[in-house]
């Protein structure tokens, strides 16, 4: 991402925090029509999300399956 934005553009957040944001993501869209004029098929080519992180899952799964 440094290739393309400057770190002032890149919003860092835990990736839990930003899941329910990503599931309405649609919904929140289509109930905000000031969005409509500038978030529409023919101004955004796609929308990439991208959960990664650097230490592996290793014994977390676990958790991961029961704390939702």
């Amino acid at each position: 991402m440094a290739q393309v934005f400057d770190e002032s553009q890149v919003y860092r957040i835990d990736h839990y925090l930003g899941k329910e944001m990503v599931q309405n993501l649609l919904v929140f869209r289509f109930a905000n029509a000031i969005f409509e004029l500038v978030w529409n098929r023919n101004d955004i080519d796609s929308v990439q999300i991208t959960v990664a992180e650097r230490i592996p899952v290793l014994d977390r799964g676990g958790y991961d399956d029961h704390s939702v």
